[in-house]
Formats: structure tokens, C-alpha cells, sequence
């Protein structure tokens, strides 16, 4: 998905090509960055700044379906985009300029409970795609716990930064890298290892500290232990300086 950040250029991403981990790992340090201090490690995502002049608005499917009335099955897809995607605004609380992610908040079917009965006012007719490009979406989960939605909605953001122009399989490693370093940045947490892990990425450790899941924990961990952005150094001083305060302030 192409964002007005920079219209007018060409999209990054061409399927068929390589992952760009660093392009990943830069863009989510760079919006890492656009915060203000942290007061814990977890990385709120539906609270973020976002670089001018992009609009991005995060939004549940039940607050979409209460504005508009239409029912949550047309919406999610009969449940199977539940998880989550990212569509073009177009009347519905935006504009054509501001790209909207909606997330399920909750328990799929049993929303689907609550709205039975319930008559549309109208169809949702959602633009699919920025500037001329298809948007993102997956068949995921039915059941959105916290976490979860976290890593959604850091991964629709990711496609979004990263001018996507489909969901194949190299956008999709590239959002998630994306959404790795947004939710646990390498450098913050090869410092917690050093101080407080003796040298380790324990996985209960990084879901406490991060609030993310143990699924997302333990692939972060192992793909540190890769060594993938070990020479990613763009912007990793600044993000560790960022969250200094907080490392110096845990005890051992």
C-alpha cells in the first residue's frame, strides 16, 4: 500500500524480489522515534504519531459497524478478516487521503450474537488500496486477544510505511519484521540481556516486559539469535538512548 508520504514515487516493494530487512527494521526505528518518551516497553500502537502528512486511523469493527450501521459479518468478511487490515477511508470518518486499519476487538462470534436482529443501514463499500494500489488483508484468527491485536495492527502499519503493493510473501516478511522491531526493538532488548538475562532472550521475560505473544516472542528471540540485523545500525543509538531511562531504572 502506497502512502501519500511519498506520492508520486515508485512503490518499493516489486513481488518476486528479496526481503529488505534493513528498509524493515529502519522504518520502524524511524516511528519509533516520532514518540514521545516511553513510560514502559510496551509499544502502544493505536496511540501512535505517524510522520506528516500521513493520516493512518486505527479503528475496531465495532465502533465502524455502531458509526455506520453496517453489520460486523459484511465488514469482516463473515469473520475471516477478524484479525484485522488496512482499507482507504472514503466517507466513513476520513478521507480519501487517510488510510483507516480495523481491527476485531474481542471474540468474533460472539459480537456476531450481539448484533443479531440487527438490519444495515446500508452497505459498507470499502475502497481496497492507496493511490491506486490493492490493500492488505488475511484470513487469521476468529479470537483477537490483546497481543494479538498489537501485532495486527504494528503489521498493517508496517505495509502501510512501507509502500506494499501487494501481501505476497515478501511484503508480508517485511511487515512483520516491521512489526518485530516496532513491538521489541533489537537494541532495547540486547540491552535488558545484558543486564538483567545474563546474555539470553527468555521468552516469558520479552511477553512481560513487551506485552506481546509468546508466538511472537519466542520467533523474536530466535531470529536475534540469527543474526539478521546485526549490521543494521542506522538509528539503533538513537532508540536505545530513547528508552535509557527505563534500562537504567530496573533492578537486577
Amino acid at each position: 500500500m502506497q502512502s501519500n508520504e511519498t506520492a508520486g514515487s515508485l512503490p518499493h516493494n516489486v513481488p518476486g524480489t528479496k526481503p529488505d530487512f534493513e528498509r524493515s527494521v529502519k522504518k520502524a526505528r524511524e516511528l519509533l522515534l516520532l514518540q514521545d518518551s516511553p513510560k514502559n516497553f510496551r509499544t502502544d500502537v493505536k496511540r501512535l504519531r505517524f510522520p506528516a502528512p500521513l493520516k493512518i486511523e486505527i479503528k475496531s469493527f465495532e465502533h465502524i459497524c455502531t458509526v455506520t450501521g453496517v453489520s460486523v459479518k459484511e465488514l469482516s468478511r463473515g469473520g475471516e478478516l477478524w484479525d484485522g487490515y488496512a482499507v482507504v477511508a472514503d466517507g466513513v470518518e476520513g478521507t480519501p487521503d487517510t488510510v483507516m486499519i480495523l481491527y476485531g476487538d474481542g471474540d468474533y462470534e460472539e459480537f456476531l450474537h450481539r448484533q443479531s436482529g440487527f438490519s444495515p443501514r446500508h452497505s459498507f463499500e470499502m475502497h481496497h488500496g492507496f493511490k491506486g494500489f490493492p490493500g492488505f488483508s488475511k484470513p487469521r484468527t476468529r479470537d483477537a486477544g490483546s497481543a494479538r491485536k498489537s501485532w495486527t495492527i504494528a503489521h498493517e502499519i508496517g505495509h502501510i510505511l512501507l509502500e506494499h503493493v501487494d501481501d505476497g510473501r515478501v511484503s508480508e516478511i517485511e511487515a512483520n519484521f516491521f512489526a518485530a522491531e516496532l513491538l521489541m526493538p533489537e537494541e532495547v532488548l540486547s540491552a535488558l540481556s545484558v543486564k538483567i538475562w545474563d546474555g539470553a532472550f527468555p521468552v516469558s521475560e520479552i511477553v512481560r516486559y513487551f506485552a506481546v505473544s509468546q508466538t511472537a516472542a519466542l520467533r523474536r528471540a530466535r531470529s536475534l539469535s540469527y543474526s539478521i540485523s546485526a549490521g543494521f545500525s542506522d538509528l539503533g543509538g538513537a532508540v536505545l538512548q530513547k528508552y535509557a531511562s527505563l534500562i537504567d531504572s530496573i533492578k537486577k
